[in-house]
């Protein structure tokens, strides 16, 4: 069984869709999110993933990251991805 590891940039709906299909996918993991609001702010439940208001304080704390998934304002899309690729992350 292979394992990859999410991270979410992200916690409106796209974000959350996209979390919900990383649940469902045998052997992909949902590691951490990230998003400026609180984590109750975000209405996201899960207490097993740590929560970051900083993406790059995500990347950081998580190497093990393999894909990031940024579901933000299509305006912030660039400079995310180009944080998580320096940090050895695909992106979708």
């Amino acid at each position: 069984m292979i394992n990859v590891y999410f991270g979410v940039i992200g916690a409106g709906h796209i974000g959350k869709r996209h979390m919900e299909m990383i649940r469902r996918k045998e052997g992909f993991n949902l590691v951490a999110i990230a998003d400026i609001r609180s984590k109750e702010a975000c209405g996201v439940d899960d207490d097993n993933v740590p929560h970051y208001i900083d993406h790059k304080a995500m990347l950081e704390a998580h190497p093990e990251l393999d894909v990031v998934c940024v579901c933000t304002p299509n305006g912030l899309h660039a400079q995310q991805s180009i944080d998580a690729i320096s940090s050895n992350c695909h992106v979708v």
